[in-house]
């Protein structure tokens, strides 16, 4: 019997840097925030990578400081 795995390569998450937490800072505030690119693992597959770089700035942004 013969089994095919595929091995998923990932890369570390370009907003936390592979900390799973994002800081955000607004006015004189501080807040810390879990990832939601990573999904609070620090780490997203080649395929989310190379999506996340494709996408225009300013929903990197809004997807940042979205509250929830």
């Amino acid at each position: 019997m013969t089994t095919n795995y595929t091995i998923q390569e990932n890369q570390i998450c370009p907003d936390c840097k592979g900390n799973g937490y994002v800081r955000l800072r607004l006015e004189a505030e501080e807040t810390i925030k879990q990832c939601k690119t990573c999904h609070w693992n620090g780490e997203i597959t080649t395929k989310e990578f190379s999506d996340y770089w494709n996408k225009p700035a300013i929903a990197k942004i809004s997807e940042s400081l979205s509250c929830c």
